[in-house]
């Protein structure tokens, strides 16, 4: 990080110490109640509610704590907004409909009546005894969600097993980040399973937790370009983000959401992963976590490169040479499972319920999604998943692909055991890593270049193949959405093939990712083309191959799982058919659904558009609202069709119904690629099976 932002960061966190939060016990249960149109240029109208039943002095004397004073009504429109949002809460609403408000009585000479806000009878206001007890309506003035900037005046204090916690709200939400859920996995806890967070407390001693500012993300080369943050070994937190606070009688359904970036980059704590939006339409509550991966630390300025990382941190295993009990491997999903068992001894805390919980992510956090379906120490810790954009074509890792990877680079660093590993050079390791992949995947087809560290069939969490799994019904049997883009491998074209390819070397463009046989018989099939038409679409070589790798990598081997899971467990399809965001790869995907232009529809961090890093339309608020719906409303009912919605239909097992998500949705079977994918199943077969 620029030493400019290390002073601007260090003086931000100063002013958030200096702040006095106030401690929930001493306010009660309060839920921020926003109506949120996703659209950044509009203003979003907020307040808290104060549940606990107070006298209409004590009502006022707890705004002040928070910062905030009584809710006044300047128009009609903020008397119909608040009747709208207090209906629409699903906790039990208390029998008389009142609430307290900054109002005036028609008889102001009596200091004995008050005025409260009534949204049940005829009547908006009434005169009441100042004396009766009513829930309270405060102001809530934080103008901004807090995506890109935390204000320090709107802490919040709230007491949980590990002690007390400090986080903040904005207009959407309250906050907590960085949030520790293991041990730093550093010295000897390198390459070790995570390991519980040790809390010491010290009698008369209440400090809070700081969780106004997010943590080191975990090693990566370019974190700063999209998290703003540090990187370091000392990376397991997690973020929660929450409508409600305190209340123990009505606790809410949870979705915990993996990051993507091919096992190499991302952070919980990216500003794509903002989670208000979803928690201030849907009324759930959104936790992100970091998780160990295939980087290490090592900034690229400091290597003069962008195209090394380091995949042995998060993968590292070799059960020939060192025993699974010092290094058990998979030290990914370790993570995860040790943030889900948090979340499940901690959510409550934060007004989660820990029975209705929900795991979620997209690429390699779908990815994630398919181990944990999978591994029997997860059962219990979710009822529902959802997963996007995860390349099934891909089968795991075998324990000798990933001993001969880790083996290889300890060679080449000179290390014969785990303790030189866990010392070795970070240098060494990143150009031993560097050099063992690119040897390997040239001397086998089932080491990906791209992505050779994965999960692993390690005997212990993950027992066998997904396909296997699968096949033989051996699954965690909940409710699950599967969703794909229209355009899923334009972007991974592009980056490969930043210019225009000539029809002449769509064959062996094709073999990069296939071998021989199986290109000649996609291109030599009716289904595409071995000499598409450049004259009519001058760009037609990498538009061939985005759709040849769409269907082969993403599209037709999720319908082919679909379709196996639907007899056992309610499954959900969808396309999108629309994309957006910071993060395609090039012009290639203008306008196109490519790889990871569905987040931005699912959190909505449309704000950012005010940094020019997105240009969102008014169609792609209206599709955001939509999307946004539909997942909160499978996390809360396990079911994607909100009321007012097109149904969603479950995937049958002759029938893959597929939801094709756009501004208007409508429903296909098979995303009218059906005849492709039996002829892609049938005659050409997928990489899980070749390499089985």
């Amino acid at each position: 990080m620029p030493p400019l932002l290390v002073a601007l960061y260090v003086l931000a966190l100063a002013s958030f110490a200096l702040a006095t939060a106030p401690e929930l016990p001493k306010v009660g249960p309060v839920s921020i109640l926003a109506d949120n149109d996703l659209d950044p240029s509009t203003n979003k109208y907020s307040f808290l509610l104060l549940s606990t039943k107070l006298a209409y002095k004590d009502a006022r004397n707890a705004c002040t704590q928070l910062n905030e004073t009584l809710l006044s009504f300047s128009n009609d429109t903020d008397f119909r907004n608040t009747a709208k949002l207090l209906k629409y809460r699903t906790e039990p609403r208390h029998k008389s409909g009142l609430y307290w408000f900054n109002g005036i009585p028609s008889n102001n000479s009596d200091s004995h009546v008050c005025q409260a806000f009534s949204i049940d009878g005829p009547k908006l206001l009434i005169d009441v005894a100042c004396k009766i007890r009513l829930p309270t309506l405060c102001t809530n003035s934080p103008n901004t969600s807090a995506i890109l900037h935390p204000n320090p005046e709107y802490q919040i204090e709230i007491p949980t097993k590990q002690g007390p916690i400090r986080g903040f709200r904005d207009v959407l939400s309250f906050e907590f980040r960085g949030i520790p859920y293991a041990q730093p996995p550093i010295g000897k806890l390198r390459f070790a399973p995570p390991n519980p967070v040790r809390y010491t407390k010290v009698a008369g001693n209440r400090t809070a937790y700081d969780a106004t500012w997010f943590r080191s993300v975990c090693p990566q080369l370019q974190a700063g370009a999209v998290t703003g943050w540090y990187i370091d070994e000392d990376c397991l937190y997690l973020n929660v983000y929450t409508p409600a606070l305190g209340n123990n009688r009505y606790r809410l359904p949870v979705l915990v959401w993996f990051h993507g970036g091919r096992y190499m980059e991302g952070a919980g704590s990216d500003v794509i992963y903002y989670g208000g939006n979803l928690v201030s339409r849907g009324n759930i509550i959104v936790v992100t976590i970091n998780y160990r991966q295939d980087a290490f630390l090592m900034l690229c300025y400091l290597l003069q490169s962008q195209n090394l990382t380091l995949g042995i941190l998060g993968f590292f295993e070799d059960e020939k040479h060192i025993s699974r009990n010092a290094a058990p491997g998979n030290l990914a999903l370790r993570d995860q499972l040790a943030a889900l068992h948090w979340v499940k001894e901690n959510i409550a805390s934060f007004g989660g319920d820990p029975k209705k919980v929900t795991i979620a992510g997209e690429s390699s956090g779908g990815t994630s999604v398919r181990s944990l379906l999978i591994t029997k120490n997860a059962s219990g810790l979710y009822r529902g998943a959802i997963s996007e954009s995860d390349p099934l074509d891909l089968g795991f890792n075998t324990p000798s692909i990933s001993g001969l990877l880790t083996q290889t680079i300890m060679h080449l660093v000179n290390c014969t055991n785990l303790s030189c590993a866990r010392t070795a050079p970070v240098l060494a390791l990143l150009q031993a890593q560097s050099e063992a992949i690119s040897t390997i995947s040239k001397q086998r087809r089932d080491v990906d270049r791209f992505g050779a560290f994965k999960p692993s069939i390690d005997g212990n969490l993950i027992k066998e193949d997904w396909a296997k799994a699968v096949e033989s019904g051996r699954f965690n049997r909940v409710p699950i959405v599967y969703t794909t883009t229209k355009d899923e491998a334009l972007d991974f074209v592009a980056p490969n093939s930043p210019n225009l390819i000539p029809v002449e070397n769509l064959t062996s463009s094709v073999a990069e990712f296939l071998d021989a046989n199986r290109t000649n018989i996609i291109l030599s099939s009716k289904f595409y083309s071995r000499s598409p038409n450049t004259t009519a679409d001058p760009d037609a070589v990498r538009n061939e191959l985005g759709v040849i790798g769409t269907d082969y990598l993403f599209l037709c081997p999720t319908q082919y799982f679909v379709t196996k899971m639907a007899d056992r467990t309610p499954v959900y399809e969808g396309q999108f058919e629309r994309g957006i965001g910071p993060l395609l790869a090039s012009n290639v995907c203008n306008n196109r659904a490519c790889h990871g232009g569905d987040m931005a529809y699912v959190f909505a961090p449309f704000v950012l558009a005010q940094q020019g890093l997105i240009s969102p339309s008014p169609d792609d608020f209206i599709m955001a609202r939509g999307i946004g719906d539909r997942w909160t409303t499978f996390v809360t009912t396990l079911k994607p069709t909100p009321r007012g919605y097109k149904e969603w239909p479950k995937v049958t097992k002759n029938k893959p119904y597929v939801l094709l998500l756009d501004v208007n949705v409508t429903v296909s079977v098979g995303a009218g690629r059906t005849k492709v994918c039996k002829f892609l199943t049938e005659k050409v077969g997928y990489d899980f099976k070749y390499y089985s």
